[in-house]
């Protein structure tokens, strides 16, 4: 067991203290007055066999964010959403199809969904399908809010995409020192004057691009270490950059309710498991940058999964240190289908090679982006 794994462990009766003092005070408190709920249903995922799909229970912040916002107004809106107020205990029903599921949000305000994917919710089929979302109740009163939520059912993928997304879509400087452009970064911009990593959206749209239907495409799952906190304002830069809609599976910033169970390797690996585990006759193309641990965890990811990773593509942050280091990782892995790249295009002509885009589709929507 990881050093952080053991302080997190001592520290959880703690936190889980601070949380039920905070539920009773909280409780008491909303008892007397009626705050606006808000209820977040994220992006999920599903096939014919297993559906994943999570969601948040809140008190609303009433975040209004533009592309034109103030710097003022950008502090204001990322205050708000790393000072989440979470409803612990809320009930939620999901109804998939023809079935109902009755969820109980845990103490930071989640709920989670993981089940076998009714056979009733894949009629009629389509790229997204829609549970709808009900919540009940809170501790201290009854509601009767509804939300349509999105599960992505990829109808004939030929395979799949994983990205990350700090560094890998968006330029964000986790690797700068004590990570400042990345605290500048979150805290000052907004998702319409963050800027996109050149060619990021073209190459991603020649991935997921289908020659033959719009309805056809390839999945792309953006899968990163960033909090939950920030799901709208990563919703929101992937829409205003064009690229790919799909799930965004981020993680929690607070400690685990529960300690991780033995063999326990990080956010993104598990997290990539699940997908592979969800489509177990889908390969996949992952994706992501030297700045952090991505190429440890893609190499980790084609070991535990033989056969089922077609390319990885790393994009260099320019960090002399991190980029000898993921160098030497990939040249030590022995692994021909890993590649480190200055830039997207690079990877446009090995892709093609592999099949898996067309240099005509990339260079169309590259000069889109540029006009």
């Amino acid at each position: 067991m990881s050093w952080k794994h053991r302080i997190s462990d001592w520290l959880r009766p703690f936190d889980l203290l601070y949380d039920r003092l905070k539920r009773h005070w909280k409780t008491i408190k909303s008892s007397k007055r009626l705050s606006p709920i808000q209820l977040m249903a994220y992006r999920g995922y599903c096939s014919s066999e297993k559906l994943w799909l999570k969601g948040r229970v809140l008190e609303d912040q009433l975040i209004v964010a533009r592309r034109e916002d103030s710097v003022w107004r950008n502090v204001v809106n990322t205050y708000k959403r790393f000072n989440s107020r979470e409803i612990w205990g809320a009930k939620v029903d999901i109804r998939v199809g023809e079935q109902s599921f009755l969820l109980q949000s845990d103490r930071e305000g989640y709920f989670e969904l993981d089940i076998a994917t009714p056979k009733s919710f894949l009629q009629p089929a389509n790229a997204w399908l829609h549970p709808i979302i009900d919540l009940i109740r809170t501790p201290w009163t009854t509601v009767d809010q509804q939300s349509e939520g999105e599960v992505l059912f990829p109808i004939q993928p030929k395979f799949g995409v994983i990205t990350d997304i700090d560094d890998t879509i968006i330029h964000t400087g986790v690797a700068s020192r004590l990570m400042w452009r990345a605290i500048y970064r979150t805290i000052l911009k907004n998702a319409g004057s963050r800027v996109s990593i050149k060619e990021a959206s073209a190459f991603f749209r020649a991935l997921s691009k289908d020659q033959t239907t719009d309805q056809f495409f390839n999945p792309v799952f953006y899968v990163s270490n960033s909090p939950w906190n920030l799901y709208d304002l990563i919703d929101d830069f992937l829409r205003f950059n064009q690229l790919p809609k799909g799930p965004i599976l981020l993680r929690d910033l607070g400690l685990p309710t529960d300690p991780r169970p033995s063999g326990y390797k990080g956010h993104k690996f598990e997290t990539i498991s699940r997908i592979l585990h969800t489509y177990p006759d889908l390969k996949f193309v992952l994706i992501g940058d030297s700045g952090e641990k991505d190429t440890d965890i893609y190499l980790d990811v084609t070991q535990q999964f033989p056969g089922r990773i077609i390319a990885i593509y790393i994009r260099d942050v320019q960090h002399q240190g991190r980029t000898a280091r993921v160098r030497n990782l990939i040249e030590n892995s022995g692994r021909a289908e890993v590649k480190l790249l200055t830039h997207f295009g690079e990877a446009v002509p090995h892709a093609e090679a592999l099949g898996l885009l067309k240099t005509r589709v990339y260079n169309d929507y590259f000069g889109q982006a540029r006009g």
